[in-house]
C-alpha cells in the first residue's frame, strides 16, 4: 500500500462513502493543544531565568544566549501554527473528512510549520555549539574548535537548504496547498501546469540529517567533560542533563518514522500526522529547555536558596607547590581561614561558566592561607613570652602547602 498526499481513484471512491464533512465520525481532541501551551510556557519561563542569570547575576552573556533568545520566535510560531491546524484546520479528523477549502488551509499551515520548526531546532543547535566553543575557549585542542565551528556551518547550511527546497519545492508555489484540492488537481495535470519535488524524500533526507546533527552536538562535549575528570556526583548531574540531549534524539527517531508514514504507507495524513506533530512539538521546545539548563542553577542558588545537584563535594585540580603560582580550571570550595583569588591569564578577571551546577573558572590563581593570632592584653610596649611565641608561630616542619603569612614582630622597646 502507498501513501502521501495524492491518493489514487480507488481510495478516493471508498473514501466518497464514509466521508462526512459535517459531523466527522471521529476527531481528537484538546490534547496537542495543551501540549503546545504548557511547553511554550515551560520554554518561554527557562529562557527568561536564563537571560536574567546571564545578564543580571553572572554578568556572562554571549552571542549564545542571543541566538536561543532568536529561536523561541519560530518556536512561538510552531505552537501556535500546531495548535490552531490541531482545532480549525483539520489536523483533528481524517483525511476524508475534509473539505476542499479545509484541506488547502491545513496544507498551508504544514508549510508553516515545517518552517518553523526547521528554524527553531537548527537556532538551538547553533546556540549549544556557541555555548560549548564559549565555554571551552583555551581549555581544549585547535581541533575540537575547528569541529565546532564545522558544525555550526553544516547546521546553518542545513537550515537554508532544506527550508528553501520546502518553500520552492513547488512551482508555482500556490501548487503547494492546490495540489490536495481535487477539483483543482483534475484540471491541472502535475508535470504540465506544476511541478513539486518529492516532498516525502525531502522531509525524510531532512529528519535523518537532523538526527546526526543531534547526536554530534549531544557527543561534541563528551571530550572537554572527560578531560575536566570530574568526580562521580558532577558526572551524574552531567549525565542527567545530556540524558535529556540523547532523549531529543529519540524524539528525532521518532519524528523520522511517523514521517515514513505519512508519505509512503497511508493515505490518511492528517489523523497519522496527528502523532508526528507531538514529537515535534516536543523536540523543539525540548531542545531550548535542555540548552537552557547549565544557567538555571545560578538563578535558583540566587533566589531559591542553596540549590545543588552535586552536593557540597567540592573538585580541584591544581598543583600545590608551596610559593608558586598554578593555573588550570577548578570548582572552589573554602572553609576556614582560606582565601583564594583569581586573575585571568590576559591581565583581567577570571571566566566562569556554569555547567549543570558545576563552575569552571579558567584563570591563574593563588591562594593564602593565613595564620590565627591572638591578640594579648598586653601594651603595645611590651613583648610576647617565648611560650606565647613559638605556640603562636607555624611549624617550619610541617609547612603547608599554600603560602602563609607569619605574624608580626612584637614592639621592641629601644
Amino acid at each position: 500500500m502507498g501513501g502521501g498526499i495524492n491518493p489514487p481513484p480507488e481510495v478516493l471512491q471508498q473514501w466518497a462513502k464514509i466521508a462526512n464533512p459535517e459531523h466527522p465520525s471521529q476527531t481528537r481532541g484538546w490534547g496537542l493543544v495543551i501540549l503546545c501551551v504548557v511547553l511554550f510556557t515551560f520554554a518561554l519561563a527557562v529562557v527568561v531565568a536564563r537571560l536574567w542569570a546571564r545578564l543580571m547575576i553572572r554578568r556572562t552573556a554571549g552571542i549564545d544566549d542571543i541566538v536561543i533568545v532568536l529561536a523561541m520566535i519560530p518556536t512561538a510560531g510552531l505552537a501556535l501554527s500546531t495548535a490552531l491546524a490541531s482545532r480549525l484546520y483539520g489536523f483533528n479528523r481524517h483525511a476524508w473528512d475534509l473539505t476542499p477549502e479545509l484541506a488547502q488551509q491545513s496544507r498551508k499551515l504544514t508549510l508553516v510549520m515545517e518552517v518553523t520548526y526547521m528554524a527553531s531546532t537548527c537556532l538551538t543547535k547553533i546556540s549549544i555549539l556557541l555555548f560549548y566553543r564559549r565555554m571551552s575557549d583555551g581549555a581544549i585542542s585547535s581541533i575540537f574548535r575547528t569541529i565546532g565551528y564545522i558544525s555550526i556551518a553544516s547546521v546553518v547550511a542545513y537550515m537554508f537548504a532544506f527550508s528553501l527546497a520546502g518553500v520552492l519545492g513547488c512551482r508555482p508555489i500556490s501548487a503547494y496547498w492546490l495540489q490536495v484540492d481535487l477539483t483543482w488537481a483534475s484540471t491541472h495535470p502535475r508535470g504540465k501546469s506544476y511541478q513539486c519535488i518529492n516532498e516525502g524524500a525531502m522531509i525524510l533526507s531532512a529528519c535523518a540529517v537532523s538526527i546526526v546533527q543531534d547526536f554530534l552536538a549531544c557527543g561534541l562535549p563528551l571530550p572537554l567533560f572527560w578531560k575536566l575528570q570530574l568526580p562521580k556526583r558532577q558526572r551524574i548531574a552531567l549525565a542527567a542533563i545530556f540524558s535529556v540531549g540523547f532523549f531529543l534524539c529519540i524524539t528525532g527517531c521518532l519524528r523520522l518514522y511517523y514521517v515514513h508514514k505519512i508519505y509512503y504507507t497511508t493515505y490518511d495524513v492528517t489523523w497519522v500526522a496527528w502523532d508526528a506533530w507531538i514529537w515535534t512539538v516536543i523536540e523543539a521546545h525540548l531542545a531550548i529547555i535542555c540548552s537552557s539548563a547549565p544557567a538555571l542553577k545560578t538563578f535558583f542558588k540566587r533566589y531559591l536558596g542553596s540549590l545543588s545537584l552535586t552536593g557540597a563535594s567540592s573538585w580541584t585540580r591544581r598543583q600545590r607547590t608551596y610559593g608558586r603560582k598554578t593555573t588550570g580550571f577548578s570548582a572552589h570550595h573554602h572553609s576556614g581561614l582560606a582565601t583564594s583569588s583569581t586573575t585571568n591569564l590576559d591581565g583581567g578577571h577570571g571566566k566562569a561558566y556554569e555547567l549543570g551546577g558545576i563552575s569552571v573558572t579558567k584563570a591563574v590563581e593563588i591562594e593564602t592561607r593565613s595564620v590565627p593570632m591572638i591578640v594579648g592584653e598586653k601594651s603595645a610596649k611590651s613583648s610576647l613570652s617565648e611560650e606565647e611565641r613559638i605556640s603562636h608561630s607555624p611549624d617550619p616542619t610541617n609547612r603547608s602547602p599554600w603560602l602563609y603569612v607569619d605574624p608580626p614582630k612584637p614592639h621592641q622597646n629601644v
